[in-house]
């Protein structure tokens, strides 16, 4: 045999000019193509185009240059000549991928359409003119891979090493591991004369642990050991050789059918193997599936879990799995695996000791296996111990510990059909059978007999009482507790005694999580037996807690799963419901206090029930009704006509505010303008809703009176200016008589004067003697700096002189109160506040205005997860994480009183559908006063859409606005209502040159311009910090119309508001551009007397004046 040669050397001459290409041209890592007959022109491995000939495969294979190699169907052959010593030698780091389809690259797998045969005589026949190897492996790493192959055809019967490994020998060379992966594979018609016919793998180094997996293992032989697999040691014990998802079906050996763990002599075996099945394997002696050899010194003890062990068999012992410890150690640990009708046969040769399905051999030595959560069903054997058998003879021990598992129909010799104990004799042997949790039904009238051996039965079932059975946690019964023994389901019928009779605490459940189904190992109490019976489960648990409005109407649903019909009872606080409530979803109606509670169901089955976890119910903070008050200093009933009477409804700060009046009125705002021409009695009322509650409504009734005092009177407030109120009055049927005065600052009499002082032009005009006028000296409480509103009627009466009122503000000499800050409206310069879950947001609050002119400190609280309020800029900005309505606080504190206003916050969930219209919109300008534009739905005419803009190029969101500013020329163009403008701010990260494109937020519709750069010099900055924003009314005081004269903006945008003194919102515009001396005109007719604020931005300028309405 030719071994360790160095990659392309072994070439038959023949070939020799071919490889010596290939040795040229792998000389560095590639990905190499090879098909059975090669490309059609060229032929250089690049592309299945141009791929190697099945011919150049093993040199391919053997370049140790870490390729990847893929491999087209067909069939290859490591040789066309007769050379039997040829294989396909992979190269460490080499990783080889079968089961192309050229035509398109796609791959299939299991089974590979890609076979390497070792058939080199081209007969078709499994004979000496085969190779000895179809594939090798020298001292390869573990970045060595075989994958998606059909492996036939190899016949290892010749001297040394030549007799190992059939399909695949792998071999470690002098301190080199050799650790390859061999996926997805199937191992077929192979053989060898000495060991492993399908696979020999040497792992005495640490790092010799090959990963097999995903590999099937059909009617491979060997003469002598491991008819499928031969591990010849474990170099580390913790890093085992490991198999996994494999199948072995019809393999044949001496000993060990399928697979052959060896460590006799010396050394450790602990191959690892889990999910496997095994299928009609046999040995002509002993273990049909599996043999653990740790005989004569050498320790096997592999970990077997979650595998399959059907219809093998033995003709000695050991149907499925013999753990041979003579003279040495083999202690296997074996968990969730089902034996089921394995067999030592009646023609059966030699010294058959029994055992169908696990024989362990201690003798001299220690066979002690650990078996949890298996099944054994119907295994036959013609000696004792269908199931299980314990050698201890000569010195030896067989302790085997049985945990959880399931033992039906097993037949053996004697009717010893679950495990027989041979210790030979009554010295120096220990044999002890350690049953746990475990059920024995139906075995055979002699289950567990021994020959001077122990038998240790706890919290375990048995068909009858036996001499082992008398621990008193053991239980009989002559009921099967098995669902369909006839079936081999040893699943556990419902209520029976295994059910929650275990111990939990039984060592071997350490680490034990699943049952033999894959079902939770311990539900209540662990049951007997591999099952677990898994009663009642509760899939989904009710909401863990719910806070509701009073009057609410809720439903709770639990979802449950059990072995028959269940019924549901729900307690409250430990006590039932009554009426009782008795289906899977709690239902309460008009929730009030008294349902505040923890609420949980019972679920019941045939034989247990189960306790949902708790439902806690509370009531939101109950929200008060609002409260009304009129202003101080006035008092029910109000005199008809008096001026300036107001509610404020206080109560609902945190809140959103609804009142309704007389004759259909409603409103939000928290102060009421009464009207008092008519009188009688008027009703306001008011709810607040707060989160999904609503207060109960709170009420008040105004009564307006008709005068106390009736004549014909009249009179005019002639002037008023902070030194004195002035004007006459006087009574046409009382011409000579003085009538008194009253002096109102907004609703209130601040002052009663007679009207007595003579005027000629009063006398001249026939007022009587003239002695009708009055004067009243501006006091120092009035002369504040604030507005007021000043009002003259004749006392008692409800007639108000003419030319009332006049609104002054006048600064005394003394320093006047300080007033906490004046509120805006609207509070946010983009209403409504509406954002989108994982959409940037970004909205500009309006500044609070300060009466005394001081610099104001603000804060926000409310804001939800994701978004921030930088309180220098007032501006709301990040990109929102979760949906709902919120209620923001917005305060502003003068360094020493605060105010607040607060407004709401609706965010969106993600969008999952695409918003659809008819629309039309533009992106105008991007510079320095903000990105501006108009867009509107034609089929949706006043309706506001939200526009969202986003970098061109990556997509990235910058943000969103509402486009709802009013504009004449829309509205002229007939774009419905006129109010679809927009202006927005970008984020400080966007630099001049940007592009940006705006759509309708949720849409694929686009604004017509899209993209547009982004400008904002330096020197329009400076210019726009600099020069100054000049804001002029012409006539002030004004009456019905006000109008304005801007400079300072020309071809910049403008952005107007006009405020009462309240902060309520009178008009609003934007003007898109600006020209040299803006001019513009706002109808204050209807507007109440007082003080206006008009407001005007431009960029980063802003001018706020006060305006008197006459």
């Amino acid at each position: 045999m030719k071994k360790n040669l160095l990659p392309c050397s072994s070439i038959s001459l023949r070939l020799f000019t071919v490889f010596a290409l290939l040795c040229a041209a792998l000389t560095a890592s590639a990905q190499i193509h090879v098909t059975p007959n090669g490309g059609v022109s060229t032929q250089d491995g690049t592309s299945w185009a141009t791929a190697y000939p099945g011919s150049a495969l093993p040199g391919v294979l053997s370049n140790p240059a870490n390729l990847t190699v893929l491999v087209a169907s067909g069939l290859y052959k490591p040789t066309t000549t007769g050379d039997r010593t040829q294989s396909f030698t992979v190269a460490s780091g080499v990783q080889v991928y079968g089961g192309y389809d050229p035509s398109n690259g796609n791959r299939t797998t299991n089974p590979s359409s890609t076979t390497l045969s070792g058939d080199i005589d081209n007969n078709n026949t499994l004979d000496d003119g085969n190779s000895y190897h179809v594939v090798r492996f020298y001292g390869v790493n573990d970045q060595t891979r075989l994958d998606g192959f059909v492996i036939t055809g190899g016949k290892a019967n010749g001297a040394g090493t030549d007799g190992w490994g059939g399909g695949v020998l792998n071999l470690e060379l002098t301190d080199q591991p050799s650790d390859p992966t061999i996926a997805k594979c199937t191992f077929i018609l192979n053989s060898a004369s000495v060991l492993g016919g399908a696979m020999m793998n040497k792992a005495f180094l640490a790092g010799s642990n090959p990963v097999i997996t995903y590999c099937d293992f059909i009617e491979n032989k060997c003469d002598d050991r491991g008819g499928a697999i031969f591990n010849d040691r474990t170099g580390d014990s913790n890093n085992p050789i490991s198999i996994s998802h494999c199948t072995f079906t019809g393999n044949l050996a001496f000993s060990g059918g399928a697979i052959h763990n060896n460590s006799e002599g010396g050394g450790t075996s602990n191959t690892r193997i889990t999910d496997c099945t095994f299928t009609q394997n046999s040995a002509n002696s002993k273990g049909g599936a599996i043999y653990n050899s740790g005989a004569s010194g050498g320790t096997s003890n592999p970990r077997i879990e979650r595998c399959s062990f059907s219809l093998n068999k033995a003709s000695i012992h050991g149907g499925a799995i013999v753990n041979d410890g003579s003279h040495g150690t083999s202690n296997p640990t074996i968990i969730s695996c089902r034996f089921s009708q394995n067999e030592i046969p009646a023609t059966g040769t030699g010294f058959v000791k029994g055992a169908a399905a696990i024989q362990n051999n201690g003798e001299g030595g220690n066979s002690s296996p650990v078996i949890t959560n298996c099944s054994f069903t119907k295994n036959k054997s013609i000696g004792d111990g269908a199931a299980l058998y314990g050698d201890a003879q000569n010195g030896g021990r067989s302790t085997p510990v049985i945990t959880n598992c399931s033992f039906n129909q097993n037949v053996g010799r004697n009717a010893i059909g679950v495990i027989f104990l041979d210790c030979g004799g009554p010295y120096n042997q220990v044999g002890i059978a350690t049953f746990i949790n475990c059920v024995l039904f139906d075995n055979g009238t002699n289950p567990i007999s021994s020959f001077y051996g122990t038998v240790i039965a706890n919290n375990s079932l048995f068909d009858a009482p036996y001499a082992y059975t008398t621990d008193p946690s053991n239980l009989t019964t002559t009921t099967s507790p098995f669902v369909d023994a006839a079936n081999e389901d040893l699943q556990l019928v419902a209520c029976s005694l295994p059910v929650n009779a275990g111990n939990n605490s039984a060592t071997a459940l350490a680490g034990i999580t699943t049952d033999l189904a894959g079902n939770p190992r311990f539900v209540n109490t662990v049951d007997m037996g591999a099952y677990e019976f898994q009663g009642i489960t509760i899939v989904n648990q009710p909401a863990s807690s719910s806070a509701v409005c009073a009057g609410s109407t809720i439903s709770v649903p639990v979802s449950a799963t059990g072995p028959a019909a269940l019924s549901y009872l729900w307690f409250k606080d430990g006590s039932p419901l009554n009426p009782a409530q008795t289906s899977a979803t709690l239902s309460l109606t008009n929730v009030q206090a008294a349902q505040v509670g923890n609420y949980q169901v019972v679920i019941t089955s045939t034989c247990n029930s189960l306790t949902s976890n708790a439902f806690s119910l509370t009531l939101s903070s109950t929200q008060a009704a609002p409260v009304f008050s009129l202003p101080p200093n006035i008092s029910l009933p109000i005199l008809q006509n008096t001026p300036f009477v107001t509610l404020t409804v206080t109560g609902c700060e945190g809140g959103t505010l609804s009142w309704q009046g007389p004759g259909g009125i409603s409103g939000s705002s928290a102060t009421i303008s009464v009207p008092t021409s008519t009188t009688g009695n008027f009703v306001y009322s008011a709810t607040c809703q707060v989160g999904s509650c609503t207060s109960p409504p709170g009420s008040t009734t105004v009564t307006i009176n008709p005068s106390l005092v009736n004549g014909s009177f009249d009179g005019f407030v002639n002037g008023a200016d902070c030194g004195s109120f002035r004007g006459w009055a006087w009574d046409r049927n009382k011409v000579n008589t003085a009538v008194s005065i009253d002096i109102l600052d907004g609703p209130k009499v601040i002052a009663t004067l007679l009207a007595d002082v003579f005027r000629q032009d009063l006398q001249t005009a026939g007022k009587g003697n003239g002695k009708h006028a009055f004067s009243w000296a501006i006091p120092n409480e009035l002369k504040d700096g604030s507005a007021h509103n000043l009002s003259a009627r004749v006392a008692g009466s409800s007639f108000i002189l003419k030319d009332s009122p006049k609104a002054l503000i006048c600064q005394g000499t003394g320093t006047p109160e300080n007033k906490a800050p004046v509120a805006p409206s609207p509070t946010i310069l983009i209403a409504p506040l509406t954002a989108q879950v994982g959409v940037p947001f970004s909205g500009t609050l309006v500044a609070f205005t300060d009466p005394e002119g001081q610099p104001l400190t603000y804060a926000l609280t409310g804001l939800p997860d994701g978004l921030s309020i930088n309180t220098t800029s007032r501006v709301i900005s990040g990109t929102p994480t979760v949906a709902g309505s919120f209620v923001l606080a917005y305060s502003a504190n003068d360094g020493a009183l605060t105010n607040s206003v607060s407004f709401p916050l609706t965010v969106n969930p993600a969008s999952t559908t695409t918003v659809t219209g008819d629309f039309e919109g533009y992106l105008d300008k991007l510079d320095c006063g903000g990105i501006r534009g108009w867009v509107w739905d034609r089929k949706k005419p006043n309706t506001p859409l939200t526009v969202e803009f986003y970098l061109d190029g990556s997509g990235m969101v910058l943000g969103s606005t509402v486009a709802n500013i009013y504009r004449q020329d829309l509205k002229d163009a007939g774009k419905g209502n006129g109010s679809h403008a927009y202006i927005f701010t970008p984020p400080g990260t966007v630099t001049n040159g940007t592009k940006i494109r705006a759509r309708v937020q949720g849409s694929t519709y686009d604004l017509k311009g899209s993209p547009k750069e982004y400008q904002c010099a330096p020197a329009r900055l400076s210019a726009e910090t600099g020069s100054q924003l000049q804001v002029t009314v012409l006539g002030n005081p004004v009456f019905d119309e006000l109008q304005v004269e801007i400079r300072g903006a020309e071809g910049q945008a403008l952005r107007l508001q006009l405020t009462d003194a309240s902060g309520r919102l009178v008009s609003q515009r934007q003007i898109g551009t600006a020209s040299a001396v803006e001019q513009q005109r706002f109808s204050v007719q209807g507007q109440p007397f007082g003080l206006l604020l008009l407001r005007v931005h431009s960029g980063l300028k802003s001018v706020s004046v006060k305006v008197l309405k006459q």
